[in-house]
């Protein structure tokens, strides 16, 4: 019995060519979605004008309930005695961080962390859902850290084209005057405590992103008193006008 019209036409259908279509479909589909994921994560790093106004709209505020938040096994430089501390939570595969190291932050060591003015705090926060090697790259600023070269490894994995923690060799160590030796064993232990701790603070901070940066007044107690945060690439002009604000109070106070 022949097949009506109608079936003949559907039997006709390229259906090879209809399952490419929908395949070429979803593959538009994934990478649409691919694509908004990086413009959010783009999105809430680079600098907006809400983003320029965020340390100075936290500062306006006078809260009277700022958190204290420890200096406890951060990596520290400054003058301990200085009245305004910052907070750094960095990654060092993070193209905002790097932004930060290689552009701002000399010009605020000069202008206000070896005036003895500002007190700087470095904390571990490796993005490893974004950055693959985020924890390598952190492990190797510990193991340095161990052997007081810290800030000389945070130099070196900022300076690069793209950090790499795992690509640290014992002769890099060595270079930046550390033990290779001790280096290379450090290395092969795991994750380093202060990592751990690091990434528990900013949970219990819910930071998430970064840099995310806390600014405050620096008390006798090893803490500093938070009077301002920034989640997103903050530039010098901002630190800045922050900072002075800050410093102004401090003296005032002190009077």
């Amino acid at each position: 019995m022949p097949k009506p019209a109608r079936f003949r036409r559907i039997l006709a259908i390229p259906w090879r060519a209809t399952f490419e279509n929908i395949a070429l479909g979803l593959q538009i589909v994934a990478l649409i979605a691919i694509g908004g994921a990086s413009y959010r994560v783009w999105r809430s790093h680079r600098v907006t004008p809400r983003a320029k106004d965020e340390l100075d709209a936290a500062l306006a505020k006078k809260s009277t309930s700022q958190s204290a938040v420890s200096l406890e096994g951060a990596q520290v430089v400054g003058d301990r005695s200085a009245k305004v501390g910052i907070i750094e939570f960095t990654d060092f595969e993070c193209p905002f961080c790097k932004a930060f190291a290689t552009e701002t932050l000399p010009r605020l060591q000069t202008e206000y962390v070896q005036t003895g003015k500002v007190l700087l705090a470095f904390r571990f926060l490796p993005l490893q859902t974004l950055h693959p090697q985020a924890l390598s790259a952190a492990q190797a600023g510990a193991c340095a850290a161990q052997q007081g070269r810290f800030w000389a490894m945070h130099d070196s994995l900022f300076a690069r084209p793209r950090s790499g923690g795992s690509q640290v060799t014992a002769a890099d160590a060595e270079r930046m005057g550390l033990n290779g030796l001790a280096f290379d064993e450090c290395m092969k232990t795991g994750t380093p405590t202060v990592i751990s701790n690091d990434l528990s603070q900013a949970k219990t901070l819910r930071i998430t992103g970064t840099p995310t940066f806390l600014i405050g007044t620096v008390s006798g107690d090893g803490t500093i008193r938070v009077a301002g945060r920034a989640s997103r690439a903050v530039s010098f002009d901002e630190f800045k006008k922050a900072l002075d604000k800050l410093l102004g109070s401090a003296r005032a106070s002190t009077n």
